[in-house]
C-alpha cells in the first residue's frame, strides 16, 4: 500500500510518469562543445580526461538546433564543462539559437572575456551568462582554480558586461574554503545589481581531489542562512527546497530518502564527441552523427535509462542538474496531504 502511494504521488506531481514515451519532454538541452579547459581546478576533474578523438563541426551542432525547437518548443540551451569561450563553434550555435528564440546560458571562469569577446556574446545573442565565483578572497578563488589572475578575471568581466543586453549571475561551488562566505556571496550580487547567483553543491566527479574540502555537516548552518535570505528575497536562483536537500547530501543523510527522486531524465546533455546522454553515470544513448535526439529518446535506449533514472537514488540527485524544484514541490504538496505525516517525515 505505501509503495503504491509512493508511485502514485510521484505521478500526481509530475515527475516521471513510465518509460520514454510517456516522459515529458525535456525542457533543458546541454551543449558540450569543448573537452578543454584553461584551469585546473582542485574540485574538478575534467581538464584531467583526455580530449576526444572526434567531435562534431560547427554545421553539425548548428543543425541541431531546428530539429529540436520542432520537437521540445521553447527550451533552454546552457553550454557547460571546459571553457565555452575556447571553442570557435560557440558564436555561431548562439546566433542560430537566438534567431530561433531559443534562451542560450555560457557558464565560463572569465579568463578570456575581454570587451571585445563580450561583444561578440551580446551581437550573437546570448541570453545569459554565469560568472564562476567561489570566493570574494582573491586568494581562496585563485587557489581552487589553480591559476592566479582568475578573481581579477571575474571583476573585470562584471565592468565589461554591465550594460549589454544579457542578464548576468555568478555561480559558484559550496566547498569547505567558502562555506562562510556563502552569505557574503549573495550579498555581493544583491549590491551589484546582478541577476541571481547559482549555489552547485561539491560534487564526486572523476579525477577531482576532494581532500579537504568536503564541508559535512557544518554546511547546514550556513545552508539555513541561505535559505533565510532567499525567503527574504535576496537573489539566490536554488530553491529553498534544493537548499535543503543539500544539508541532507553534505551530511551523508541523502541515501536514506526517497524523494526526490532524480530529474537527470528532465534534460539532455550532448557530449563533446556527439553522444547523448541523460545521466553522466549511465550509457549514452545514442549519438547525433547517427540518429536524431527526439528518435534517440524514444528508443529502447533511452526507455531503459529513462526507467534506470526514475529509480535512482544516489546521492547525485542533490546536484543542480539533476534537481527539478517544480517537481518535488508537487510532490512534497500531494503526499503531505493525501500521506500521513508521519510517512512523509520520514522520507
Amino acid at each position: 500500500m505505501l509503495k503504491w502511494a509512493f508511485r502514485l504521488a510521484r505521478r500526481r506531481a509530475g515527475a516521471f510518469t513510465g518509460l520514454s514515451g510517456r516522459f515529458p519532454p525535456p525542457k533543458r538541452v546541454v551543449f558540450e562543445i569543448s573537452d578543454r579547459c584553461n584551469l585546473r581546478c582542485s574540485h574538478c576533474g575534467f581538464w584531467r580526461l583526455p580530449p576526444e578523438p572526434s567531435s562534431p563541426s560547427t554545421s553539425d551542432w548548428v543543425s541541431l538546433l531546428r530539429p529540436l525547437n520542432a520537437w521540445l518548443g521553447p527550451f533552454s540551451l546552457s553550454f557547460k564543462r571546459g571553457e565555452p569561450l575556447l571553442e570557435p563553434s560557440l558564436d555561431p550555435i548562439i546566433r542560430e539559437a537566438s534567431s530561433l528564440g531559443i534562451a542560450t546560458s555560457v557558464t565560463t571562469n572569465a579568463m578570456l572575456l575581454d570587451a571585445e569577446r563580450a561583444g561578440r556574446l551580446a551581437a550573437a545573442g546570448l541570453s545569459t551568462i554565469r560568472l564562476s565565483l567561489d570566493s570574494l578572497s582573491r586568494d581562496v578563488h585563485d587557489s581552487g582554480r589553480g591559476r592566479r589572475g582568475c578573481y581579477d578575471k571575474v571583476m573585470r568581466a562584471l565592468e565589461l558586461l554591465a550594460g549589454l543586453p544579457m542578464s548576468v549571475s555568478i555561480i559558484s561551488v559550496i566547498t569547505s574554503r567558502n562555506l562562510r562566505e556563502l552569505a557574503a556571496l549573495t550579498g555581493f550580487v544583491s549590491s551589484r545589481k546582478l541577476a541571481s547567483v547559482v549555489f552547485n553543491p561539491l560534487q564526486r566527479a572523476q579525477g577531482a581531489d576532494l581532500e579537504g574540502l568536503w564541508p559535512g555537516s557544518e554546511a547546514g548552518a550556513a545552508l539555513d542562512e541561505l535559505i533565510a535570505m532567499k525567503k527574504a528575497g535576496a537573489p539566490v536562483e536554488n530553491s529553498v527546497s534544493h537548499l535543503e536537500l543539500m544539508k541532507d547530501y553534505f551530511s551523508g543523510r541523502l541515501a536514506s530518502r526517497q524523494f526526490p527522486a532524480c530529474a537527470a531524465g528532465r534534460q539532455f546533455t550532448v557530449l563533446k564527441n556527439g553522444d547523448i546522454q541523460l545521466c553522466p553515470h549511465m550509457q549514452a544513448i545514442g549519438n547525433i552523427k547517427r540518429i536524431s535526439a527526439r528518435s534517440a529518446w524514444g528508443s529502447p535506449a533511452g526507455s531503459a535509462v529513462l526507467g534506470a533514472i526514475a529509480g535512482c537514488r544516489k546521492d547525485c540527485r542533490a546536484y543542480s542538474c539533476n534537481f527539478d524544484a517544480g517537481a518535488y514541490e508537487g510532490l512534497r504538496l500531494f503526499a503531505k496531504k493525501f500521506l500521513a505525516p508521519a510517512v512523509w517525515g520520514r522520507q
